[in-house]
């Protein structure tokens, strides 16, 4: 069967796939068959890749190539030979990648439900919801700047605490000043921070160290000791405590409007 490829819009904030122009969303299960949806009775297709440059970079999100095999039956219009456009009644979904090379080798997971849920299913543990008292606890991740939420399945740190962003202050004292971290917290975010460091000096590539306040159901045991998955059907927005240039040196962003504090969530 010849294969065709489109073009569809990935939002990195709730994971879902949608056409570019009309917004319709769009199934990423690999063997999934396609039909084109809302009645249209079929879809485009390129017949190569070539042809798909001109609909990149035509929205906000992130672009994503889908590859569809299909029928020469189920051809509607065109031709499937060259570089042409293919109108087709049905096809079948046999491939998923973002365009572009980078983010593709960063989330190319988050395109293939079955590896996310075979990652949990073989690394997952216990939810603190049904081992541990409080009910909501800082998660926290050193990454990218790129990124600005955590994943499903995304390891972290977790910590009580509630002012972090007011002990991060202390800590980069501590790490400029070559002083011991003192408090559990404390060390737990120096060890994040020289991670950080360490990855952005190797990948010449600005890193921040983040916080996101989650509740106890969406955090389970990993496998190391000490180590945690945040675990949810969606993203969930961080805040920046430390930034690290691609040259290692850190800062503290400036403060949100709202500064995190120690009262209860609502």
């Amino acid at each position: 069967m010849p294969v065709g490829h489109r073009v569809v819009s990935f939002s990195m904030q709730d994971l879902k796939a949608q056409t570019l122009e009309m917004r319709w969303p769009v199934d990423l299960t690999i063997g999934s068959v396609n039909t084109g949806g809302a009645g249209r009775g079929g879809f485009f297709l390129g017949t190569d890749l070539n042809f798909l440059q001109y609909y990149v970079e035509g929205t906000d999100d992130k672009d994503v190539i889908l590859d569809y095999s299909y029928d020469e039956a189920d051809i509607i219009s065109g031709e499937s030979s060259g570089s042409n456009e293919v109108y087709v009644a049905k096809g079948t979904l046999v491939g998923a990648r973002f365009y572009e090379d980078e983010l593709q080798q960063k989330f190319g997971h988050l395109l293939n439900p079955a590896s996310i849920q075979e990652r949990r299913e073989r690394n997952r543990g216990e939810c603190l919801k049904d081992i541990a008292f409080p009910q909501e606890y800082s998660l926290i991740r050193a990454m990218s700047t790129e990124v600005k939420h955590l994943f499903p399945m995304d390891y972290a740190y977790i910590a009580v605490y509630r002012t972090l962003p007011r002990l991060a202050k202390r800590v980069l004292n501590d790490y400029e000043e070559g002083n011991q971290a003192r408090s559990p917290e404390e060390r737990m975010l120096r060890m994040t921070l020289d991670h950080a460091v360490t990855t952005a000096i190797y990948e010449c590539e600005p890193q921040h160290v983040t916080m996101a306040r989650v509740p106890a159901s969406k955090i389970f045991k990993a496998t190391n000791e000490g180590e945690f998955f945040y675990d949810a059907e969606t993203p969930t927005a961080v805040i920046t405590l430390f930034e690290i240039d691609a040259q290692g040196v850190v800062s503290i962003p400036p403060a949100p409007k709202r500064e995190l504090d120690d009262s209860p969530s609502p």
